[in-house]
C-alpha cells in the first residue's frame, strides 16, 4: 500500500515547483487487506496532492477491498512577498516585492511564485509588508479608460466594419465594456490591446 500511494504522489507531483516531500498517514491492519496483491491509488473527484490529502486505495488483483488514507504532500520552494507596505490601489513596482523561501503547500492556493504576474497589478486593499502575495489581493490594470475614444471593430459572418466610440467604463483586457457608438447606440464590446475594442455579431 505504502509503495502505491508514494508512486502515485510522486508521479502527481512531478511537475510541481520546489522540492516535494511525501508522508504516509497510518496504514489500516485490517485482514480484508492482506490478500491484495496490487493497488491501484487514486484522489477523491476535485482534491489535488497538494497539502493533507485523502489517497483512495482500490485493489486490482485478490480481493475485492478500498480504502482511504491520510498522506501529506509538502512543497519547499520560492514566492513572492511583499517587500514593503502597499497602498489601496497602488500599482505594483519591482521594489514593491521580494523572493522568499518556505512551503507553499502552507500557504494560500492562489500563491503567486514569478514576479511577471505582479508587476503592474494593482493592490485591491493595503497590504502588509511581508505578506505572501495571492492573485486575489491584486488586479489587473485597465487597458480601456472611462471616457477615451476607441476603435470599435464588428466582426460578422463575411465583414468586419471599423467605427469610433467612446468607452462608458474601465475595462481590462478581455473584458466587457459598454462603448457609445457615434450615433448615439450602446453596445457590449471585448477591450483589447491600443485602444480597440471588438463586437461579435
Amino acid at each position: 500500500m505504502q509503495i502505491a500511494i508514494g508512486d502515485f504522489l510522486r508521479a502527481q507531483t512531478a511537475n510541481l515547483p520546489g522540492k516535494v516531500s511525501i508522508e504516509t498517514g497510518k496504514l489500516p491492519e485490517d485482514e480484508r487487506h492482506a490478500g491484495c496483491q496490487r493497488w491501484q491509488a487514486f484522489l477523491p473527484p476535485g482534491a489535488r496532492a497538494w497539502g493533507r490529502v485523502s489517497v483512495g486505495l482500490r485493489c486490482l488483483a485478490g480481493t475485492r477491498s478500498a480504502l482511504y488514507v491520510a498522506a501529506r504532500v509538502r512543497v519547499e520552494g520560492s514566492y513572492l512577498v511583499a517587500a514593503r507596505p502597499i497602498g489601496n490601489g497602488q500599482t505594483i513596482e519591482s521594489g514593491d516585492v521580494k523572493v522568499v523561501q518556505g512551503e507553499l503547500t502552507a500557504q494560500a492556493p492562489d500563491l503567486l511564485l514569478n514576479e511577471k504576474e505582479v508587476i503592474g497589478q494593482i493592490a485591491r486593499s493595503a497590504i502588509a509588508a511581508e505578506r505572501p502575495l495571492q492573485a486575489t489581493l491584486l488586479r489587473p490594470q485597465p487597458i480601456i479608460q472611462a471616457g477615451q475614444r476607441v476603435q470599435v471593430i464588428s466582426f460578422g459572418q463575411g465583414f468586419t466594419v471599423s467605427n469610433e466610440g467612446q468607452a462608458l467604463a474601465a475595462a481590462v483586457a478581455g473584458q466587457s465594456v459598454r462603448i457609445k457608438l457615434a450615433n448615439g447606440n450602446v453596445v457590449s464590446a471585448i477591450a483589447r490591446d491600443n485602444g480597440v475594442v471588438e463586437v461579435r455579431n
